[in-house]
């Protein structure tokens, strides 16, 4: 009986102290989403009439062979704190992308300047953007701070096409 009590005592006395614990460490619930973004214009960015010639083109990372300029509107709501927005290239998503047009010859650099703001644009180079094939996300903030509550902001993309390999026939 003194062992069952002795049990009993020492189950209440470790559960006392389990409760005490959680009232002295706080504890914060965060939302997975309280704070985040979503392009609400301006997704989709089109490659029309491309008609490229080689006589003029000699390959390098400063090649430009296109360029195309979009806008976006995105919106985000801040639960708290502020930042920066960010640009995130996933792998996921990018890395098909760039070793097809890596195996072409091709490549392309961006960059993202929200509009009316002063700040400068912010670029990411071809082999910055390559990184992804390689399981690497990449992420840069741009423009201002959001402030808590929700905001929208627009937004001007850059894509400059880049010719960076020499076609050959065998290839």
């Amino acid at each position: 009986m003194t062992e069952w009590i002795f049990n009993l005592k020492t189950k209440l006395t470790v559960l006392v102290m389990m409760l005490c614990s959680l009232c002295v460490t706080k504890v914060y619930a965060v939302e997975l989403g309280i704070n985040e973004c979503a392009v609400t214009s301006g997704q989709n960015i089109n490659l029309r009439s491309i008609n490229l010639t080689t006589d003029d083109f000699k390959p390098g990372t400063d090649s430009v062979i296109y360029t195309i300029n979009q806008d976006a509107v995105f919106k985000c709501y801040m639960g708290y704190d502020t930042q920066f927005p960010q640009l995130v290239f996933n792998q996921g998503y990018f890395s098909k992308f760039t070793k097809t047009l890596d195996a072409m010859g091709l490549g392309f650099r961006m960059s993202i300047k929200e509009t009316g703001n002063a700040s400068s644009a912010v670029s990411f180079s071809w082999d910055e953007i390559k990184s992804t094939q390689s399981g690497n996300e990449l992420r840069k903030e741009f423009g201002t701070k959001l402030p808590v509550g929700t905001t929208e902001r627009k937004v001007r993309i850059t894509l400059d096409f880049l010719y960076t390999k020499a076609y050959s026939e065998s290839s």
